[in-house]
């Protein structure tokens, strides 16, 4: 009777491990098959620089209602219109105060105001390099950087850093060549300088100079990035305090943008239609039919070989950082890390 009153107890203990099991199991299910939270509705503003073809990804999440799958009312604010600029402090007083608020900016930008104590952190890029180029019509015969000296080059503010950067990389002595200041001017003005001759060349992104290629005045456009030059032209970022006390609103609003982002690679005639439709009054004439062109021209700065949209390269901030104190735009110490973060990209990669 022993042997079977053992076996017995054995068969009633796997019996009792294996229900136990499969109710853990079952309770485990049960928990993680809970809706989640229903997101609450929140206003957000974003202030951009200009209306231009450059954040293509912000149109198309507006445009596809990706912003309002995200449970999130978003508010454009321009600093430049096509008749003037307005104050590039309102954003930043909006990030100080703590406000709801993306800002568009330059890394280059983030570094020096972070180096002045402002506490603002990207949080993604809408380009994966820096497209930003000298920019000229072919009768001006700029070619290589040696050929601005004695020439008017037009720098438009959030520009004027990486100039220097790509001045230093390139060799050039900024005291032979005339800089023209684009500040309190719109958008209209800018490009009417250039296409008129008023100025020799621009320090722009490179799609304005597919547009002049599709319009028929031709371009000729030196690259910051090939001689070395990295950073990024187009972050979004906001305050830490934003980040730590509304992470959600900062991941829905990621989330939104990186859905726009790809909507551009995949549908980027459509996304252009609807810029053209909502801020064709904003653009110069010469924009108004060359759109698709220009949208064709930054998807290959959107995605890249080596990377997926919106992410951002611990490299490029570390090169940026180092560049700027060798040429005396930034003091030594600076961690480049603290001033953007890749958290929300990888969640929303890897969810």
């Amino acid at each position: 009777m022993y042997p079977s009153t053992r076996l017995f107890r054995f068969v009633s203990f796997v019996i009792a491990i294996t229900l136990f099991v499969g109710l853990a199991t079952a309770c485990d299910k049960e928990e993680t098959s809970k809706p989640e939270p229903e997101k609450q509705p929140v206003t957000v503003t974003l202030y951009l620089a200009a209306p231009q073809i450059e954040y293509a990804g912000i149109y198309a999440a507006i445009s596809q209602g990706y912003f309002e799958d995200e449970k999130l009312n978003v508010e454009l604010v321009f600093s430049v219109t096509a008749d003037q600029a307005v104050s590039n402090s309102d954003p930043i007083d909006a990030l100080e105060r703590g406000d709801i608020a993306f800002v568009d900016g330059t890394a280059e930008t983030l570094l020096r105001r972070r180096q002045r104590g402002l506490d603002f952190v990207a949080v993604l890029t809408q380009y994966q390099r820096d497209s930003r180029s000298i920019i000229s019509i072919p009768s001006k015969h700029i070619e290589s950087p040696q050929d601005l000296t004695g020439k008017r080059l037009l720098i438009l503010p959030g520009n004027a850093t990486i100039t220097s950067v790509f001045f230093q990389s390139a060799g050039i002595n900024p005291d032979e060549i005339t800089l023209v200041d684009a500040e309190g001017q719109g958008i209209d003005w800018v490009v009417t300088q250039l296409i008129t001759g008023a100025v020799d060349a621009l320090v722009f992104s490179i799609e304005v100079a597919a547009q002049m290629d599709a319009a028929g005045l031709g371009s000729k456009w030196i690259a910051f990035y090939d001689y070395g030059v990295q950073s990024y032209a187009n972050i979004l970022c906001t305050s830490k305090q934003m980040i730590t006390q509304h992470p959600d609103v900062v991941q829905r609003f990621v989330n939104a943008v990186l859905r726009g982002l790809q909507h551009v690679i995949d549908r980027p005639e459509e996304v252009a239609a609807w810029f053209v439709e909502n801020y064709g009054d904003q653009l110069h004439p010469l924009q108004l039919d060359v759109q698709d062109e220009a949208i064709l021209a930054i998807i290959p700065l959107i995605q890249t070989a080596t990377s997926k949209p919106g992410m951002m390269s611990p490299e490029t901030w570390d090169y940026l950082n180092q560049t700027m104190v060798e040429a005396g735009l930034l003091e030594p110490g600076l961690n480049s890390a603290d001033t953007y973060t890749l958290k929300f990209l990888n969640a929303y990669y890897n969810q």
